[in-house]
This record gives structure tokens, sequence and C-alpha cells, in this order.
């Protein structure tokens, strides 16, 4: 039987599709920002997906964390992918504005998830 699938919700792992509650401002309005990513024994292009996630983060408005370093998240990707034995295959971050508010956000704090 196949080992169900692991994700990384801010540098803790939990079992897919039991995670994230329907509050979730980036399910209920779209207020999320994603990289997808290819690696094979490592990440691919990482230094552009860094890049371009945190350019898309800034432009939602998103507080970035200073720990939120290459190294950082490069770290984090690479612990996703030995929990899940993946060494070729898809990653993807995706990053979204933590709960609070109805149209009108509460906070910029925001979270990250590794799949």
């Amino acid at each position: 039987m196949p080992k169900e699938r692991t994700v990384n919700l801010n540098g803790t792992f939990y079992s897919a599709g039991k995670l994230l509650g329907t509050d979730n401002r980036g399910f209920l309005y779209g207020d999320s920002l994603f990289e997808t990513m290819r690696v094979a024994e490592g990440i691919l292009f990482w230094d552009l997906h860094y890049d371009r996630l945190r350019r898309g983060a800034e432009v939602l408005g998103y507080h970035w964390s200073e720990q939120w370093t290459s190294d950082f998240f490069k770290y984090d990707i690479l612990r996703t992918m030995k929990e899940n034995r993946l060494k070729n295959g898809i990653v993807r971050i995706v990053m979204f504005r933590n709960e609070g508010g109805r149209y009108t956000p509460l906070t910029d704090n925001c979270s990250y998830l590794i799949d």
C-alpha cells in the first residue's frame, strides 16, 4: 500500500488532505500565490523560482519573514522531498495570507505550504 503524501506547512509535516480550515483566505478569496518547480535530485532553476515567489509576495503585500531566505526554503523543500521519498517530480510552494477578515485581510502575515 503506498504511503500517504506528506505536506509541509510552516516547517511542520502533516498528512495531505487533513490540514487547512475552511476559513483559509487562499481558498475563500484566492488570496494566495504558488510556485511550481521541477525536482531531479535537487531543485531545478531554484534561484529563479525563489525570486519569483518573493516578488509575487511583495506584489500581494504579504509580510515576508526575515527567516525566509533562499537557503531556508531550499532546505525545507529538500526536507519535504526526503519525507515523501521524492527524487524526481514536481514540488509546489503555496503562500497564503493568514486567516482573518472577510474581504479586507486583518493581517499581512502569511503561511507557506510545500507539497
